[in-house]
């Protein structure tokens, strides 16, 4: 099997579970109807989306309408680290202002991505203003996942070993 052919496999393997893990958190948030189910849901259907448009839309847009489709997703895959954050500040709240800022960050990169002049390609070389959006975007998704990463280390401390 070539590597193209099991990359290609293993994109419809990832597409499925992360489309049956939307589903399966979109199912508990309707049974109980709290935050953390809530916030695990949207979690889980933002990369549902990404994931299953990455297998449908091809790699680099060939017109306007695909290169808008590509922005929204990104987009969308930016509500990922902010929507797993407002999870694990369900366990462990954080400071307004952390709240404030992490929400104004991701926001910012919402805009960014949609009015950056030359939306980066993988084969193509890069703008400045394109590195610094990457970098940016970078600490962000980083910054997001220490914060989430301790606060549920924080909240799993005392528990039984199966809810850490």
């Amino acid at each position: 099997m070539s590597p193209d052919t099991i990359n290609e496999i293993l994109g419809y393997v990832s597409a499925a579970a992360f489309t049956l893990l939307a589903f399966v958190s979109l199912r508990h948030w309707f049974d109980r109807r709290d935050r953390p189910n809530l916030w695990a849901a949207l979690c889980f259907g933002a990369l549902a989306l990404v994931v299953l448009a990455s297998v449908v839309l091809p790699e680099t847009p060939t017109n306007d309408f695909q290169s808008v489709l590509q922005r929204l997703l990104v987009v969308v895959l930016l509500l990922f680290p902010y929507c797993l954050f407002r999870f694990a500040a369900v366990f462990h709240p954080p400071a307004r202002s952390v709240e404030w800022i992490v929400a104004g960050a991701t926001v910012l990169l919402m805009v960014w991505t949609l009015a950056l002049p030359d939306f980066p390609q993988s084969d193509s070389p890069r703008s400045t203003v394109a590195d610094i959006y990457l970098i940016a975007l970078l600490v962000d998704w980083t910054v997001l996942s220490v914060f989430v990463a301790v606060a549920l280390w924080r909240a799993g401390r005392g528990q039984p070993s199966v809810a850490r």
